[in-house]
């Protein structure tokens, strides 16, 4: 970003979601402004002496260079990231009152229908919604003790979706499969998407120069099955693209001879979306 002759040439930086950390654009070199409300995209702030502020502005040159290099990363800053301010409570999200109101016309609502059905006021509504279940249910006794008494088949017996008989009420329902249960992600080791993706590390998070980080992901859907597709490991500055196989699983190995030792970020960027999954130390 050049400066016309003549102008104040502010200093300049701008935020790099992957490392965390300012990068000096352009101006003076002063301390950085604090971490931005939104540490998960690129942008760029300037410092105005008059008013004492940083302000953001544009993607400077570097910016626009990490935006070409970290697919995802380059995005509009979500305002709503900012914490709110202690001693304040967010009140107007609230969910209590709309809780309470849907809970009083249930209730409302219940009585009113036991109040029908007792009067007779549902009795040519209620008889033909009843009916079926009821036949159903006295079904399936029957069709029990037909399939243990008589060693032929019957039609009222068969299970599955086997084709005899022209009746539709006699076969039994197909099975239903549960939904699949929630994952627990171990603490520290793992992250979740917006979109319900679980990344969970399984490689060590301890290396020593020069050493190079053997790293272990497990990529997998909201659903608990494996994820599929390219993905981005990066360690600090070093980043290495990869595809998740078949079963979810991701190894890459991470150079390490150009990293500070200490702690540093082990992030992804999966489907455009940058996440940091854990801390890998390095000496």
């Amino acid at each position: 970003m050049r400066v016309p002759e003549g102008a104040i040439d502010h200093s300049a930086y701008t935020w790099d979601p992957v490392t965390a950390a300012w990068v000096h654009e352009r101006g003076p070199d002063i301390p950085p402004p604090p971490p931005p409300p939104d540490v998960h995209a690129l942008q760029t702030y300037f410092f105005e002496p008059d008013s004492k502020q940083w302000i953001r502005t544009v993607l400077a040159d570097r910016g626009r260079e990490l935006a070409k290099q970290w697919r995802g990363a380059h995005r509009i800053p979500t305002e709503g990231a900012v914490p709110a301010v202690k001693g304040k409570l967010e009140r107007k999200s609230s969910p209590m009152p709309v809780i309470a109101a849907v809970v009083v016309l249930l209730l409302i609502a219940g009585g009113a229908a036991v109040f029908a059905s007792q009067s007779g006021m549902l009795a040519g509504t209620v008889a033909p919604a009843v009916t079926p279940a009821a036949s159903a249910a006295s079904v399936a006794p029957s069709a029990a003790a037909s399939v243990s008494e008589s060693p032929s088949p019957s039609p009222t017996a068969t299970t599955g979706g086997g084709g005899g008989g022209g009746g539709g009420g006699g076969g039994a329902p197909p099975p239903r499969t549960a939904p699949p249960a929630s994952l627990s992600l171990p603490p520290g080791l793992s992250t979740r998407l917006p979109n319900g993706t679980a990344v969970i590390y399984t490689g060590p998070t301890l290396v020593v120069k020069p050493q190079a980080l053997a790293a272990q992901l497990t990529v997998l859907q909201p659903n608990g099955q494996p994820a599929s597709g390219p993905i981005t490991v990066s360690l600090s500055t070093v980043s290495v693209n990869a595809t998740i196989d078949g079963n979810g699983h991701v190894a890459v190995t991470l150079v390490t001879t150009t990293l500070a030792p200490g702690p540093l970020s082990l992030t992804v960027i999966y489907q455009g979306t940058f996440a940091t999954v854990t801390q890998i130390t390095v000496r």
